[in-house]
């Protein structure tokens, strides 16, 4: 919620220092054309529909083009953009310096044309002023408004560290020790600044200076000469141009991609989106591509100044670290909300939570540490990649730092990300309790007291306390989902959250269930692959990452295909509906259950092959809009979590027209 109001507030300053800008270049456009040309409108009227025919074509050349370039994608097929995909990877890997003087080219293009349009914009007004039009000022208001949006493709708000997170070397003179000394040995002489983040450990520029951002976690974990060799590999991105080039790219990311939602983001979408899905493309594949290329060429750094063994150990346990938490945590995501008041140690209780879990998964953790297969793109080498590059043979993750004073200071610096912690969560808390602790234990309660006392929730209400109950008592979450399919063998949601328990355990067994819930449940194809691939790669199994990689796309394209084919589009004739009564029955009822007086009428109707079941809610007037959303919010839920295909649509227009014409009758109605 901080970072959501932050960027709000970063829109609206951009915002009003393009609008400041273009006003003040309309208005010295404007006065230079009446105070410095001479009156003869036979000449600067003809100039002015020149530039306003410039902008016409600019902005018709614009559209053009950028449908042109969205369709070439539009109308591949999964397969075909999967392909697309490795000739651009061949392409970059083949000579990263070409690939990034393209993304680099691409964005000087961009620069150039939006100071052509603000130059032809210039001139308009200019030659406007010179005719001394009485309507001239209205005429500004419009120019005003087409350069406040091109200038907010001009300026971008650096997004800087809050100076509450910077770490001071006063404070913690051991740890920028290290850091200093890996900067002095990789031959960085920039002046550098620690701050904690809350994920990995990383580095980048800000303004003049090369920032470390540090997890206290992962600083706690790592003994002193394994954080020095961390660092080396870090400032070597440095010495390598990788944070410039970074930066560069991160400010394009930021110009192009991030179209905002302003009253004035309709003029780029008017005169620079195919210049921006250009620059995006050339600068988003050479990132994506060429990041694994950059973190190879840091650790040969790491080679060169004879630090890979404590780079290794220092990689293993950040290894570690992330498999941890791609876990499901009980303690960390549940338990630590529990308090009305935010915990004050929650990064010292993260450090705890790690170890606990490294002694029940660390086996597990070290076997996909083995074993793990390189995906075909990733930013980072496995850690068996690295053990090979590096010529080491073993890791050793128990290694603990022995310096007193230097552990004192691994201590003192988790205190003071727990205090930063608690100060950034004790604004937002009331809502993260309610998201993460409150509403899931209500959904538990429900489950509970329903099996107390012998009943079955909805459908859909089962699947909510699945969702509750998964990484919180993953036993429960299996008993529902085993419930659930002795009601429907077919069940999507209980063979997902079964497939995610024993992916979490690293148990073939996922791969199947993962199977069955996408075969019945389209919209899980892409989590499902994804999680296939995912456990291919982790549980090093080459014949099951070959299979995946052979017929992902085209089962994502099946999955999209049927997506499409299942939603009513006006002009698809209907047909009565061919599910069983007993299956309408259902429908009905929990229809009736979530309308508390709102829906007046529903309608069932079948359309397309196979059949897919449209339900048409009529609601009555008096509902509010609320009311209306959360109706249709929870049927939709019920009826995607049934193994029937159905598309939930609001009764009305074309699709009213189409129920009348078929004779569609309503199976659920109320009174006025």
């Amino acid at each position: 919620m901080e970072g959501h109001t932050g960027e709000r507030r970063n829109e609206w300053l951009l915002t009003i220092v393009s609008a400041a800008c273009a006003l003040a270049v309309i208005i010295a456009a404007i006065l230079a054309g009446m105070s410095l040309l001479p009156k003869f409108p036979a000449l600067w009227i003809p100039l002015c529909a020149a530039c306003a025919a410039g902008l016409i074509v600019c902005a018709a050349v614009n559209i053009v083009r950028t449908k042109k370039f969205k369709n070439q994608f539009d109308k591949k097929t999964a397969r075909e953009i999967y392909n697309y995909g490795l000739e651009m990877q061949k392409s970059v890997e083949e000579d990263y310096k070409a690939a990034e003087r393209e993304a680099h080219r691409r964005i000087r293009q961009g620069n150039v044309w939006v100071a052509f349009l603000i130059v032809l914009i210039f001139l308009l007004y200019l030659f406007l002023g010179a005719t001394r039009a009485s309507w001239s000022a209205i005429a500004a208001l419009f120019g005003v408004y087409l350069l406040t949006g091109l200038f907010e493709k001009v300026f971008v708000l650096s997004e800087k560290t809050p100076p509450r997170l910077f770490v001071s070397e006063q404070e913690f003179p051991l740890i920028f020790a290290e850091v200093r000394r890996a900067a002095e040995a990789a031959g960085c002489r920039r002046r550098l600044r620690l701050s904690l983040v809350s994920d990995g450990i990383g580095v980048r520029e800000e303004g003049g200076d090369i920032c470390i951002g540090l997890n206290a976690v992962e600083c706690a974990l790592l003994t002193r000469e394994e954080l020095y060799a961390v660092m080396l590999h870090e400032v070597a991105h440095v010495v390598n141009v990788d944070t410039g080039r970074g930066r560069i790219f991160y400010r394009a990311h930021r110009r192009w991609a991030e179209g905002g939602d302003s009253f004035f983001s309709g003029v780029a979408s008017l005169f620079l989106s195919e210049t921006a899905l250009r620059i995006i493309m050339a600068s988003e594949s050479y990132n994506v591509f060429a990041m694994r290329h950059h973190e190879i060429l840091a650790d040969e750094k790491v080679i060169e100044l004879g630090s890979c063994r404590a780079f290794i150990d220092a990689t293993a346990k950040g290894t570690e670290f992330y498999l941890y938490n791609e876990m499901p945590q009980r303690e960390m995501s549940y338990d630590c909300y529990e308090s009305e008041q935010p915990p004050r140690d929650i990064v010292s209780r993260d450090l705890a939570n790690f170890y606990s879990y490294r002694e029940k998964y660390g086996e597990m953790w070290r076997q996909i540490m083995r074993q793990e297969l390189p995906a075909r793109v990733s930013t980072h080498p496995t850690l068996r990649q690295r053990m090979e590059a590096m010529g080491v043979d073993e890791y050793d993750v128990s290694k603990e730092e022995t310096d007193e004073n230097y552990s004192a200071e691994q201590k003192k610096l988790l205190r003071f990300a727990d205090e930063k912690a608690f100060e950034s969560l004790r604004g937002n808390y009331p809502f993260l309790r309610e998201n993460f602790y409150l509403s899931r234990k209500e959904q538990m309660e429900k489950y509970r007291t329903a099996a107390a006392e012998g009943k079955r929730l909805p459908l859909d209400e089962q699947v909510l306390c699945l969702q509750a109950f998964y990484g919180i008592e993953n036993d429960t979450a299996m008993q529902i989902a085993d419930e659930m399919l002795a009601q429907d063998e077919n069940a999507s949601f209980a063979h997902f959250y079964r497939a995610r328990i024993w992916f979490d355990e690293m148990d073939g067994r996922c791969v199947e269930e993962f199977r069955k819930a996408m075969r019945v449940n389209y919209e899980l194809c892409d989590s499902c692959l994804d999680a296939i691939g995912q456990f291919a790669l982790r549980s090093g199994d080459e014949a099951l990452l070959q299979e995946y990689r052979s017929s992902a796309p085209e089962l994502s394209q099946d999955a999209q295909d049927k997506s499409a084919a299942s939603q009513w589009k006006k002009g698809t004739p209907l047909r009565a509906c061919a599910l069983p009564q007993e299956t309408l029955e259902e429908v009905r009822t929990r229809l009736g259950e979530l309308s508390e007086g709102s829906v007046l009428r529903a309608y069932a109707a079948d359309f397309g092959t196979p059949d897919c079941t449209v339900i048409a809610v009529e609601m009555k007037r008096r509902a509010p809009l609320q009311e209306r959303g959360r109706i249709m919010e929870s049927l939709y839920s019920y009826l995607e979590s049934r193994s029937e295909n159905f598309s939930l649509q609001f009764y009305g227009g074309r699709l009213r027209f189409a129920l009348a014409q078929a004779s569609i009758s309503p199976f659920y109605e109320e009174k006025e």
